[in-house]
């Protein structure tokens, strides 16, 4: 839907749907600026914390990556990305 059909919609001027268009956009920025600053780095840590630790007790278990990749997911089954493994 385009701005103009949305303030058709909601009988409000285009302006007004615009100037809120931006506010949610610098709103967005912001939150991803936070998260990437302020979160992920401290998740990014903790990964790889665990996958150190995961490896260290899977040593001799695992002789593939994809033995490796498998056991991971065994462990943690819930990652939002599990592909990030193979990004380390």
């Amino acid at each position: 839907m385009s701005q103009i059909e949305i303030a058709h919609e909601l009988q409000v001027s285009k302006a007004s749907i615009s100037s809120y268009m931006q506010y949610l956009r610098n709103q967005a920025k912001e939150t991803i600026k936070e998260y990437v600053t302020e979160h992920l780095p401290e998740q990014y840590q903790v990964y790889l914390k665990a996958l150190s630790s995961a490896t260290d007790r899977m040593d001799g278990m695992t002789t593939t990556s994809i033995d490796l990749y498998d056991k991971m997911l065994e462990l943690y089954p819930n990652r939002v990305n599990p592909g990030m493994l193979w990004e380390i």
